[in-house]
């Protein structure tokens, strides 16, 4: 299951799936699949109309009950929003660390640990056409979110040291 949506109907999505879960029998935590909700997607592209404030709160809600909940879901920020509204491929990759910084540091500010929910972080990045430059920007990003991940958020899982990345084919170089 993807959810790919402004955080803002997040907590429908949510309620949706326990109901379902619930009328099915199943275990919650037993589905998998990615939450797609950035609020920084929709300060770059997506604008939906929410404050930024409000559409991050919603967002970090949303982790944190799939985190406490233990459901497997993954958390996907989007830096790939970023690239398409014209950015290039470094800023790109400053921006994902960024949002990646915001996220952590939101959710410790709720008393989790990094090594709860890292795991479950991962990265939609825009890939274009010059393949050797995107490869080392992929590089670059898991080696900076490593670092970051153990010395600043001080993380002892190692899983929470690997950024999980999917890619998208780059609208702007097509």
């Amino acid at each position: 299951i993807t959810f790919n949506t402004s955080p803002g109907s997040v907590p429908i999505h949510l309620a949706e799936l326990i109901v379902l879960c619930q009328k099915r029998g199943e275990d919650i935590t037993e589905v998998r699949g990615t939450a797609g909700v950035s609020s920084f997607s929709n300060f770059f592209e997506q604008r939906d109309g929410q404050p930024f404030d409000l559409s991050f709160k919603v967002s970090l809600d949303g982790f944190e009950y799939l985190v406490r909940n233990k459901m497997k879901f993954y958390y996907q920020i989007g830096s790939q929003h970023c690239r398409e509204s014209g950015m290039n491929l470094a800023y790109e990759l400053g921006i994902a660390l960024a949002i990646l910084k915001e996220v952590c540091d939101g959710m410790l500010a709720r008393g989790l640990k990094i090594d709860d929910f890292a795991p479950r972080l991962t990265n939609l990045a825009s890939i274009g056409m010059r393949f050797l430059e995107e490869i080392a920007k992929i590089r670059a990003m898991r080696k900076m979110w490593a670092k970051m991940a153990r010395e600043r958020y001080g993380a002892k899982n190692l899983r929470s040291c690997h950024l999980n990345i999917s890619v998208h084919t780059s609208g702007t170089s097509l």
